[in-house]
């Protein structure tokens, strides 16, 4: 990726995707580049689209400004990007020891979460430092968990109010290799994974596991590097995970049928030009059937 600081707008950056490569691992240690299905053209072509990320004063993630007609999955990687990368200069500055940690509460995009900073600080020299921060984030301890994005209606899962906590195990880790000069710090590499542990249908001998990773290194240009600063009138800001449209007619199927249908929905999760929208399907299901 490659990152800009925004001339026009206080505390923001442009990002674009240079190259990247998505893949799923499979049971026998091969992968499915998702490169070759036809429906990752749209990914392709909306995840490549540059956006600007907006920080607070304090390093802490606001929002991000994107296309008004992007892609859901798209945005929703943004978002991901965006949030995770976000520090607390704060818990940075005043700190002596080359070994801390320390506790915070993070809005990403999918609420407000607990995260413990680790942060490891080695001298370069008289005014420059490298640190290296792994930040992890207790999913379970999120409060105000969204399904809508803010340019839509503002709702939360209302209808997991019975979901179980003790059901899932869910973490992300984002590590960052950061570099000090005077007051000013220079992003590197991040590595982002996340690890979550489902137990489906209140079956306690029945666990699903799904491990994810993201690797990106970052490119800065200069701010004589032209173009990327402007955007359309009709972009818009965006903070919160995006669902779409959630089917509330799924509330209202019997057991069975929604047991049956969510197997359908996992059978078809194939390398198609569906494959994406099945994907999100099975998300809304897999949520709305939890307490069954």
């Amino acid at each position: 990726m490659f990152m800009k600081a925004h001339k026009n707008i206080k505390n923001a950056y442009t990002f674009g995707v240079i190259n990247y490569r998505a893949g799923i691992e499979i049971d026998n240690s091969k992968s499915i580049n998702l490169a070759e299905c036809d429906s990752n053209n749209i990914l392709d072509r909306s995840f490549r689209k540059p956006f600007i990320v907006i920080f607070n004063e304090n390093g802490s993630f606001k929002h991000i400004i994107i296309g008004n007609n992007e892609e859901n999955i798209s945005v929703n990687m943004k978002l991901l990007f965006s949030s995770l990368i976000q520090i607390q200069n704060t818990k940075l500055s005043h700190q002596k020891e080359s070994k801390y940690a320390v506790n915070v509460t993070e809005h990403i995009m999918y609420g407000d979460c607990d995260v413990t900073y680790n942060i490891n600080k080695m001298k370069l020299s008289r005014n420059s430092e490298a640190l290296s921060i792994r930040k992890t984030y207790n999913m379970n301890s999120c409060s105000q968990i969204y399904y809508r994005d803010t340019t839509t209606n503002n709702e939360h899962l209302s209808e997991c109010s019975t979901f179980s906590e003790a059901d899932v195990d869910w973490k992300i880790n984002s590590e960052m290799e950061i570099e000090k000069s005077n007051n000013t710090y220079i992003l590197h590499n991040i590595k982002f994974s996340e690890f979550s542990s489902q137990i489906p249908l209140k079956d306690k001998l029945t666990r699903i596991t799904t491990n994810q990773s993201t690797t990106m290194k970052l490119r800065f240009l200069p701010l004589t590097e032209p173009a990327l600063e402007t955007y359309d009138t009709d972009d818009v800001a965006a903070k919160k995970i995006r669902f779409g449209n959630i089917n509330h007619s799924i509330l209202q199927e019997s057991s069975s049928i929604k047991y049956h249908k969510l197997r359908k929905i996992y059978k078809a999760l194939v390398c198609d030009k569906t494959n994406q929208t099945i994907y999100l399907d099975l998300i809304q299901r897999a949520i709305l059937c939890n307490a069954e």
